[in-house]
């Protein structure tokens, strides 16, 4: 039961910075440029990167299709409006290959996407999850 909390607590304290950096951060940094750079290189920015784009895509499918809609047609909708995350499982279940369509060289989603994921760069996003990844003090 113990765990239980602190994991709970450990999550909870992990989207409380996330959406705090979303919210104030007016001008974020676009985190695939940033990966691209280091070679994709940096785990605590990877996983973060990874977290926050299912989060955003599992968000933006919710919104986007409706309890009548036939899962081909969903696909429809999100690989026109949204298409890098009709790819990103199978980029995560290959460990990001070295190609255009799993390591964009720019933010591949929407506006409000990419200010998501770009939190990842920042210092406050990463201090928690250093922590979380067992790196912190």
């Amino acid at each position: 039961l113990t765990a239980l909390n602190d994991a709970l607590t450990t999550s909870l304290s992990q989207y409380d910075v996330l959406l705090s950096t979303l919210l104030l951060t007016p001008n974020a940094t676009d985190a695939f440029t940033y990966l691209n750079t280091v070679n994709w290189k940096d785990d605590m920015v990877k996983t973060c990167v990874v977290d926050v784009t299912v989060d955003y895509c599992q968000r933006y499918v919710e919104k986007s299709s409706s309890p009548i809609m036939k899962e081909e047609e969903i696909v429809e909708v999100v690989s026109t409006e949204e298409p890098y995350c009709v790819v990103v499982e199978g980029c995560i279940e290959q460990d990001f290959p070295d190609n255009y369509s799993c390591r964009p060289k720019v933010c591949p989603l929407g506006e409000m996407g990419c200010r998501y994921t770009g939190v990842c760069v920042e210092d406050e996003v990463k201090i928690v999850y250093e922590e979380v990844m067992g790196g912190g003090n």
